[in-house]
Parts: structure tokens; sequence; C-alpha cells
């Protein structure tokens, strides 16, 4: 393989350093990189001469969550494997998820440091983006499924679990079986922009565009597995410091006529015609969403991910290739819609390429 350096940075992460023998001058940096060193991957690209360097996540992630922190840290690596070895001919920034949303950022903050970035499944332009779209489907899934009761959707803190998690899992089976509840299910997932296919494990066949009954099991598959990390892992944005989502002022029946995507719609519609509800069904559920009462972000939870790096806004200096799968119920494919317009908007259009 050539030679390894392994050590932790004065702010506490984990790092590596592979470089092979036969070094093409190339460097790939990932966030992963020390959970991934030993990864076919890795194997892979040193095996074709690829140096492959980066950091591990922050052993306290889940309770002082910083992308800050996660940037500099990357580019102390490239810095120190620079002052070993040279200066690369070119450095590739890579990542997928956390390490997606790194890459962006580090494509807009650290251009100085690599000369192309490749992201994958990466949480748009920020973790506030996706504090709010973890909000939305549990929201609507209550006001459709539970209303008044006690299930909690954003505060969860990690005090309440696994119970918090437990009692929105017997709401959810138990509405899987019926035909009304499940349309219920689709319109949640339509208005919070989630998939119609998608999940975190056991991702099942894409469904046919024409089969109804598959359609309406894909979507109830992506709000279970989206509904179980919106409960479960949200904390990684309001621990660090406060409830980082809001719904104040939204209009989710406005969100579902504007917002939702066509093709869903109409798979929510011929679903609410199936159950025997109609459109007039429709239109009161859409009422009942709004109706239920908001949530209001803390002022300290969201100004922590309004600061330059931990929101990113598109200023993109450097070719990026953005990529991201359409069964993604961890991250809504969604996210990366709005990143490429915030790029568009920053005009960076040339230095985009996305695919999903």
């Amino acid at each position: 393989m050539g030679n390894r350096d392994e050590g932790t940075l004065p702010s506490g992460f984990p790092y590596q350093m592979s470089m092979p023998l036969n070094w093409n001058g190339i460097v790939i940096s990932d966030l992963d990189s020390v959970t991934n060193r030993n990864t076919p991957l890795a194997v892979d690209l040193l095996a074709k001469g690829y140096a492959y360097i980066g950091t591990g996540r922050h052993p306290e992630r889940m309770t002082r969550h910083d992308p800050l922190t996660e940037l500099d840290a990357q580019a102390s690596v490239i810095d120190l494997f620079s002052k070993k070895y040279g200066k690369a001919k070119h450095v590739i920034q890579y990542g997928c998820s956390g390490g997606g949303y790194i890459t962006l950022a580090i494509a807009e903050r650290h251009p100085d440091k690599i000369n192309g970035a490749v992201a994958f499944n990466a949480r748009g332009t920020g973790s506030m983006a996706v504090a709010n779209a973890w909000l939305d489907l549990p929201f609507a899934l209550k006001a459709l499924l539970a209303p008044g009761s006690d299930l909690l959707v954003a505060p969860v803190p990690n005090s309440a679990l696994p119970a918090a998690y437990e009692a929105w899992k017997a709401v959810l089976d138990k509405a899987q079986a019926s035909p009304e509840e499940r349309a219920r299910i689709a319109l949640a997932v339509a208005v919070s922009q989630w998939p119609t296919w998608g999940s975190i494990d056991d991702t099942p066949p894409k469904p046919d565009a024409n089969d109804l009954a598959a359609l309406e099991q894909a979507m109830v598959k992506s709000a279970s597995d989206g509904l179980a990390n919106s409960v479960k892992r949200r904390q990684l944005y309001d621990n660090p410091a406060g409830l980082a989502s809001w719904n104040t002022g939204i209009d989710y029946k406005e969100f579902y006529q504007k917002g939702a995507d066509a093709r869903q719609k109409k798979i929510v519609e011929q679903l609410y015609e199936k159950a025997g509800l109609g459109k007039a069904s429709l239109e009161k559920d859409l009422e009942k969403i709004n109706a239920q009462p908001r949530i209001e972000g803390s002022e300290e939870g969201v100004n922590y991910w309004l600061q330059p790096g931990r929101l990113i806004g598109g200023d993109v200096k450097v070719p990026l290739l953005h990529i991201h799968g359409l069964g993604d119920a961890l991250l809504p494919p969604h996210l990366s819609e709005g990143y490429a317009m915030a790029v568009k908007r920053a005009g960076h259009d040339d230095f985009i390429a996305g695919l999903s």
C-alpha cells in the first residue's frame, strides 16, 4: 500500500493519510476517511495510485455537531499532507451525507485547498434545511393520523427516546392497515416533499409508475423510514444550541398546491378516490395540517445554523459534481435541488453538474 499516517488533531478529530507507493499526484480527501480507510473503495483508490486522506467524525458529534470544525479539520489534514509529501497535482474533496455537505462547504470556503469536489447525498444549504424537512413530515403525519395526541414532533430530546419513537411507530403501524390512512400518509409525503420511493435500509424495488398499489406501498415505506430518522436523529441539529426548526407562518395547503411534485399529487388524488375519500376530504385534510398548533424554533438554535460555514449559499469556486439518490429517506432529494437553486442565484452555474 505504501505509507499511512494516523493521529488526532488538536480539535479532537481523528485523521489518517494513506499514501500509495505509485502516487499519481492526486489526493482524495474525505470527511469519513478514518472509517473508510480499509473499504473496497479506499483500497481500489490506493491501488490506482491515488492518495486517500481525511478525518473521522468527531466523537461528540451527536451533541456538539459543528460543520465549521469539520471544515477546519479537513483543511488541516490537507495541509499536513502537503507539508509531508509536497504539493499535489490535484486535490479532490469527496464525501457522502454529512461528508457531502462538507464537500459543498469546502468548495465555497476553502477553494485554495482543493481543485474540485464530488458530493453525494449532501444536505443542501445546511443543517437548518434538514431540520425543517425533518419537522414537516412528522408535523403533517401527526395532524392527519393523531391530531391532539402527545406525539413529539420537535424538539425530541434524547431523554425522550426510545419511547417517543415507539409511540409514533404504533400509530403508523396501525394506520397502514387502513386505505384511508394510507392515503393520508401519502399526502404527508407529498406535502413535506419526501421521495415517493425511498428508504434508509432494505430499499424495496422501484415501483412501476402505473402501479398504484406499489406506489402506495412505496410512499408508506418512505414515510415510515423518514419518520424514524426525523424522530431519532434530529437531536444532531437541536443539541448544539437549541431547537433549529420552525413552521410558524407556513401555509401547508399552498405548500401542497404549488410546491408538491405533480406526480405525487396525482398519486395522492388517486389514493383518496380509491379509499372513498374524494377531493373534498383531501382539501379538509390539508386544512387539518394548517390548523395544527405551530412550532417555533429557538433564537439560539436557529442563529447557530445561520453562521457562515454552517449555512452555505452556493458560492462555489471550484468544479463540483453533486449527486443525490432518488430514494433517500434520510436526506430527501429536494435538498439538492435547493442547493442547485442557490448556486444559480450566486451566478456559478458553470461550476456545478448535478445528477439524481
